[in-house]
Formats: C-alpha cells, sequence, structure tokens
C-alpha cells in the first residue's frame, strides 16, 4: 500500500472520527440540557411544596384558633348558666324575693341561648369526654383538608432531586467539553501533514480515552 492511500484512509478515518465525536458531543449536550431542565422544575416544586405547606399551617392555625375561642367562649358561657341557676334555686330555697329568683332564671336562659349559638363557631366531634378539645386531631384533619388541592410534599425531596440533577449536569458538560476538545485536536489533524497529524491525532484519542473513563466512573459512582 503505497503512502499515498495510506494518506487517504487515514484522511477518512479522521473525517469519520470528526463525525462521530460531533454527534457524541451534541447528543452529551442534548442530555444536559434536559437535565439542566429538570434542576429547574425540581426548584419550582420545591418552592411551591414550601409556600404551600407555609399557607395550609397558617390557614389551619388560623382556624384552630377560631374554634379554641369559641369553644372557650361556649365553656364560659356554659359556666355562667349552671352558676346563674344554682343562685337561683339557692334564692328560692332560702325564701328571697321571687322576683329576684326568676330574675337569675331568665340571667341563666340568656347565658344557655349565647352558649347554644356560640357552640355553632366550633367542630363538637373534637370535644373530648374530659371537656378539653383534641388540638392535634383538629389541626391534622384542617391541614388535610386545606392541602387536598395543593402540593405540599416535602421540598426537601425536590431539592435533593435539583441537587442531583445539578450533579449530572456537571458531569455531563465536562464530558461535552472533552469530546469538544477532541473533535479540536481531530481537525487540527486532518489540516496537518506527516509527524503533526499523528500528533494531533494522538492527543484526541488520549483526550477521548480520558472522557470516556471520567463517564464511566461517574457512571459507577452512581452520579
Amino acid at each position: 500500500m503505497s503512502d499515498e492511500e495510506t494518506k487517504d484512509k487515514l484522511s477518512d478515518f479522521i473525517a469519520i472520527a470528526i463525525a462521530v465525536v460531533s454527534l457524541i458531543t451534541a447528543g452529551v449536550g442534548f442530555l444536559s440540557g434536559s437535565y439542566a431542565g429538570q434542576v429547574g422544575e425540581a426548584q419550582d416544586s420545591a418552592v411551591t411544596a414550601a409556600v404551600n405547606r407555609q399557607q395550609t399551617s397558617i390557614i389551619a392555625h388560623t382556624w384552630l384558633y377560631q374554634d379554641l375561642r369559641a369553644y372557650a367562649e361556649y365553656q364560659r358561657l356554659t359556666a355562667l348558666a349552671s352558676t346563674t341557676e344554682s343562685e337561683a334555686l339557692s334564692a328560692q330555697a332560702l325564701g328571697d324575693d321571687e322576683a329576684h329568683a326568676n330574675t337569675l332564671r331568665e340571667q341563666s336562659q340568656e347565658y344557655q341561648t349565647a352558649a347554644a349559638a356560640k357552640a355553632t363557631f366550633f367542630s363538637p366531634q373534637y370535644v373530648l369526654d374530659d371537656g378539653s378539645f383534641d388540638q392535634k386531631r383538629f389541626l391534622a384533619d384542617q391541614l388535610r383538608f386545606e392541602s387536598r388541592n395543593l402540593d405540599t410534599t416535602d421540598p426537601e425531596l425536590s431539592f435533593q432531586a435539583a441537587e442531583k440533577a445539578s450533579v449530572r449536569v456537571g458531569v455531563l458538560n465536562a464530558a461535552t467539553y472533552g469530546f469538544a476538545l477532541v473533535a479540536a485536536f481531530l481537525v487540527l489533524a486532518s489540516l496537518n501533514e506527516k509527524r503533526l497529524r499523528f500528533l494531533w491525532l494522538g492527543g484526541a484519542i488520549l483526550i477521548l480515552v480520558l472522557d470516556l473513563g471520567f463517564i464511566l466512573a461517574k457512571l459507577i459512582l452512581g452520579f
């Protein structure tokens, strides 16, 4: 085989290598862009979830405060009604003025009416047998209700996904730079003759091996 034929075949090889490396570079660049998009989406999702969680928490605690205030007022009015009724009975038993006893009964009835009205402002199913209000269960139910149509997943999970995708973008970008450098060396090899051609070609092969080794190492480490 003549030197001219050898040069032609080498030129063909370099041309094919440039095309292949260019395609690989484009593919890796596209994959890097895809992961970059995932970074943005994961970050947006994390921020949205954090805002939604904060919003639902504020609303749920606001409702809890309103129910607790209404229940406390209900208990106060009920206690006043009971006390006033007892005073009316005591006044009657002691033979006090009947008008005074009736006044106490009317006042007790007013307290009972006000207490019944106030009872409509809290959820009676959360009142326990000992008369206390089950704040924990109320808050859990209210949080579940307020977040029924919202994304309230743990933002940390989305931030971790964004960080993982960001690492992949960094690795793929580094690989892209390596492939681009390989392509540049191959172009230089195609433009030179004799020993310089082999020097550029050898450099391209070395960089390609290092780049592939870098990618393989990251794959093994589960990047």
